[in-house]
């Protein structure tokens, strides 16, 4: 994949370094010269259009194979490291910043610019306080071995208390914006895994709220702490692996899950709708397996003793489950 890429920057580098000699060659009358650079336009337009559509395919295909690694994902547990080259990016964009703001507020105070250099101050300090969280994430993370845990007991985040599966309600994956042409491109794309939970329980294990500088890569609570906000660009493994596994150990050790719960569902009279509607599909299914536990084919073998019971069973759970109103 990483040719892909290379094809096409080089394809749209040769493009338009072929431009300027098009244009000149047609002011000086060089009409050979200009069909050569002409050609050589043609060739680079042409090698970017290729190696974008096949890195759109291969993307495809990427993107599918996470979804089913995903979907299927069996496992006990799962630990997720850091992803070092992302960390060391971070530390040198937020290094860079804090730096170039100090500067700037030195430069503005040597000016007598007080205001000014106030200002430029406190965005290097917000920068620094960014790049600090950064370098003690990393420090938990090899301490702990890993940045991610998804177990029996619930999930972690290095340095974090525990949420229990029993405070998630929902989870929904949440894209960094909605203007990525490559929605599937999940070793570049800032994903965030969203989870609704119960805001006092989640309040309680400790998980902080605000989008403070040290809290930009951990958890934190949004719409008034009723959603788990998960920033995935540090983790080293594939947003929709986590994903899975964080439905699968939630549905297994977790209560009342809703598997339908998006994060535009945040209200809590939306969660109560989205209750009644999946306690209403589950008594349809078990009103479905009862229903179908005496189907005439299959009962109409059964001697006739058998046959009343297994009947006389059914409407006792069709009663029940409130299928069948008693006199």
């Amino acid at each position: 994949m990483a040719w892909l890429h290379l094809g096409r920057v080089l394809g749209m580098v040769a493009l338009m370094g072929a431009l300027l000699p098009v244009v000149t060659s047609f002011a000086d009358g060089r009409p050979a010269r200009m069909l050569v650079a002409g050609a050589l336009m043609l060739l680079g337009l042409t090698v970017a259009v290729v190696c974008d559509r096949a890195l759109d395919a291969a993307l495809d295909l990427k993107l599918r194979r996470e979804q089913k690694q995903g979907q299927d994902f069996n496992g006990a547990q799962l630990l997720v490291g850091l992803r070092w080259f992302r960390w060391l990016l971070q530390v040198a964009v937020f290094g860079g910043f804090a730096l170039l703001f100090s500067l700037f507020a030195w430069e503005a105070w040597k000016a007598d610019s007080l205001l000014i250099g106030a200002l430029g101050a406190g965005v290097a300090v917000v920068f620094l306080v960014a790049l600090v969280a950064l370098l003690v994430l990393a420090l938990q993370v090899m301490r702990s071995g890993h940045l991610l845990c998804v177990g029996a007991a619930g999930f972690s985040v290095a340095g974090e208390s525990t949420v229990a599966w029993p405070v998630v309600r929902g989870l929904d994956m949440q894209y960094g914006s909605a203007g990525f042409r490559h929605a599937g491109e999940s070793i570049n794309r800032p994903y965030h895994l969203q989870l609704a939970v119960d805001a006092p329980s989640a309040q309680a294990a400790g998980v902080g709220a605000g989008y403070w500088p040290w809290r930009w890569n951990r958890p934190r609570l949004i719409a008034e702490g009723r959603i788990l906000d998960l920033p995935l660009y540090l983790y080293a493994a594939s947003p929709y692996v986590i994903e899975g596994a964080v439905r699968v150990l939630c549905k297994r050790y977790g209560e009342r899950f809703l598997d339908q719960w998006r994060s535009a569902h945040a209200r809590p009279d939306q969660i109560a709708d989205l209750e009644r509607a999946d306690g209403e599909n589950k008594r349809q299914e078990q009103v479905f397996v009862v229903a179908n536990s005496v189907r005439y084919e299959d009962i109409a073998k059964l001697p006739a003793a058998e046959r009343r019971q297994k009947i006389q069973a059914a409407m006792v759970g069709l009663k029940e489950l409130g299928f069948l109103k008693t006199k």
